[in-house]
């Protein structure tokens, strides 16, 4: 997809993206969020789970009952839990959700039989908005304390995974004097999901490289080194596509060549410019006729 502005790009998978594949920098543990028990026998609340005390607990008298956490954009890389001397869960199956609604199983195992503290690493970065911890227990269960692995950085896609390029005329200058075609990169400002699908995902680009003036198609490559997309089977793969945008409206281009002509006379003060270029083949030009004398403005008399 690109409209107007020529900042928004859809990529469309054909599996769903159940992740972001991520090594973190360094992990969190994190009890915020909004939490819920799917049974509880009062008053042991599931706020016990996540006071920070290991003398409290959790408790449900049946089986099968989980804990849910809603704590949006979270790139959720494990959970570890605080087991007593009794009563202590045999299994779990940890499930994640965007809308609420449909889960899927991101993992499922048994918990070592013993009491203190366990932790059950993904060994990647799931990107979730629900949690669910499903508990396999026999009869009554006691969840000491829940506490979540998160990577530190909450990473939603990094831009330095997509390299984008196309070609634009280097200036615009009347129909047809629009100078040569020159490479073109669009640097990505914003990766997200699109309205919450699984199978989409919405690439902003920046508004100083937006492509309402691309020529013709543009390509999309995808490196899987760089990246952190995740589907049903793993990582997704590495990819070169194209396309030609469409419901462009091309914006009057500001690299049309200009002439400025002054005569100046008194005393000129230079100033230091800093100039970023945005073509390969950008350049300033600037020259001056008769005589200059330069005096440093300390020896000037004020």
């Amino acid at each position: 997809m690109s409209k107007a502005e020529g900042r928004k790009i859809i990529i469309d998978f054909t599996m769903p993206l159940i992740g972001i594949i991520a090594t973190p920098s360094s992990l969190v543990e994190v009890q915020d969020g909004d939490w819920i028990a799917s049974n509880t026998r009062e008053p042991y609340s599931v706020g016990n789970a996540k006071d920070g005390n290991v003398g409290t607990y959790w408790r449900t008298n049946s089986t099968g009952q989980y804990i849910q956490i809603t704590r949006p954009n979270t790139a959720l890389c494990g959970f570890k839990i605080y087991k007593g001397t009794g009563f202590r869960p045999a299994g779990y199956t940890l499930q994640i959700s965007n809308d609420g609604i449909t889960y899927t199983d991101v993992k499922s195992g048994s918990f070592i039989d013993t009491s203190g503290w366990e932790t059950i690493d993904l060994n990647t970065t799931v990107d979730a908005y629900y949690i669910r911890v499903v508990f396999t227990n026999s009869s009554f269960l006691y969840i000491y304390e829940l506490v979540l692995l998160v990577a530190s950085h909450d990473h939603q896609g990094s831009v330095g995974d997509f390299t984008i390029t196309g070609q634009e005329y280097i200036y615009v200058d009347g129909p047809d004097n629009n100078g040569e075609l020159i490479d073109k990169n669009y640097e990505v400002e914003k990766i997200e999901r699109y309205l919450e699908t699984s199978d989409k995902i919405l690439l902003t680009i920046k508004e100083t490289t937006s492509f309402n003036s691309v020529v013709n198609a543009m390509n999309i490559a995808y490196d899987q080194s760089k990246g952190y997309l995740g589907g049903v089977g793993g990582a997704v793969d590495s990819f070169n596509t194209s396309f030609t945008p469409t419901d462009l409206a091309p914006l009057l281009n500001p690299r049309v060549r200009e002439y400025i002509n002054m005569e100046l006379t008194g005393i000129i003060a230079l100033i230091e410019i800093e100039k970023i270029p945005t073509y390969k083949k950008e350049y300033i030009s600037m020259g001056f006729s008769g005589t200059i004398e330069l005096i440093h403005i300390e020896d000037l008399n004020p």
